[in-house]
């Protein structure tokens, strides 16, 4: 096993050439073996996304919810970045104006638990 990011990043590197040499052979078509072994390489490089989607952030500003909406939203109306609403959503801390940020549960989530 790789630990190190160099020898994570050269791993990957290889198992992509891999693939292209796999996918360029004149008997790709033909050879069940090689279409197998590409679609392993193509699971095991393959990016896994985090599962974020669903995520909702609350406003509340003077102890009523003013806002929500997903952190692109949020970011628009409070006129703060991305980053900038992670940051009070992780801390809790107040914005110059006043508002607190709450991270709801992601809906996603909630399904499954149902």
């Amino acid at each position: 096993m790789v630990t190190s990011k160099q020898g994570r990043r050269a791993l990957k590197r290889a198992k992509l050439a891999r693939m292209v040499y796999l996918a360029e052979r004149d008997d790709f078509d033909t050879n069940k073996a090689i279409q197998q072994e590409l679609k392993r390489l193509r699971s095991e490089t393959a990016v896994t996304k985090s599962g974020r989607k669903g995520l909702t952030i609350q406003v509340i500003e003077d102890s009523k919810i003013a806002f929500e909406g997903n952190k692109r939203a949020v970011a628009e109306f409070c006129g703060l970045s991305k980053y900038e609403v992670t940051c009070r959503v992780k801390t809790g801390t107040k914005d110059n104006k006043g508002r607190y940020f709450v991270l709801i549960k992601n809906k996603l989530e909630e399904n499954k638990n149902d």
